[in-house]
């Protein structure tokens, strides 16, 4: 009788070292896959923040595109016929996200 309860013993202990060792492993993949969520959080953000100043930026350059020829030089301009610019550009915008679609110049399209 008490070798088999020695066994059931040794079994008991045998198992909850596999429990602890199984729930050690999970919480080591918990916490990986916890880190690396976090990780690609913070890239996302980063890449939104970098987007939106490149929108930001690229909105800057065409309105002082666009008052560069509205300041008082387009004024001048009118009475000046050999300033006038050989290429015109005119922004054609996709406005569900503010994108750029095409750049034409005098009727082409530069993408």
């Amino acid at each position: 009788m008490e070798e088999l309860l020695n066994q059931v013993s040794s079994i008991r202990k045998e198992r909850e070292l596999y429990e602890a060792s199984a729930k050690s492993k999970e919480n080591t993949t918990k916490q990986k896959a916890e880190t690396n969520l976090q990780k690609y959080k913070d890239d996302i953000k980063k890449l939104e923040i970098e987007i939106s100043q490149l929108r930001l930026k690229t909105d800057s350059s065409q309105i002082a595109a666009l008052k560069r020829g509205i300041n008082g030089s387009y004024a001048n301009g009118l009475a000046d016929v050999t300033n006038f610019p050989k290429r015109v550009p005119s922004v054609i915008y996709e406005w569900n996200c503010g994108e750029i679609l095409g750049i034409f110049w005098n009727g082409r399209c530069e993408t």
